[in-house]
């Protein structure tokens, strides 16, 4: 058999993130999801959450022998995943990119600008409501503690 390259890195992608969607799927009914972490994992796998979705329904068949119950755990963390707009996140950009940052925030080029589009993609997850003015007003009060983690 041969794989192209990318195959294998998305087999092995999902393979590495299987425990974060089984525990996406078992999370209690009427708890919401953790729209950080959760749309930190479906920008980790793109379009193929989905994919991870069902293979960790898969793997519950196995080890509890009620397919309707499972059935139900997929459809409802589906459901949470469209309610909370995440389908597609992986497209989300940072409000503020490179050359910007260097000018607004007077920083170097370098890996520093990579840690702080990060933080800026995690706020913009937690924050779906705010814009680009309430992120720079973040990005500048918490700038010291971005940069040192």
């Amino acid at each position: 058999l041969r794989f192209k390259s990318k195959d294998v890195t998305d087999i092995l992608l999902l393979h590495d993130t299987h425990l974060n969607f089984t525990t996406l799927l078992t999370t209690n009914i009427e708890q919401q999801i953790d729209r950080k972490s959760t749309g930190l994992l479906l920008r980790k796998t793109g379009a193929f959450w989905i994919v991870g979705l069902s293979f960790a329904a898969i793997q519950l068949c196995f080890e509890i022998n009620q397919i309707n119950e499972i059935i139900q755990l997929f459809h409802n963390a589906q459901k949470k995943i469209y309610q909370a707009q995440l389908d597609g996140i992986w497209k989300l950009k940072a409000f503020i990119a490179g050359n910007e940052l260097v000018n607004l925030l007077g920083l170097e080029r370098g890996p520093k600008i990579g840690k702080v589009i990060q933080a800026q993609i995690e706020w913009q997850l937690e924050n779906p409501e705010l814009g680009k003015e309430e992120c720079l007003k973040w990005l500048i009060e918490n700038k010291a503690n971005i940069l040192s983690d």
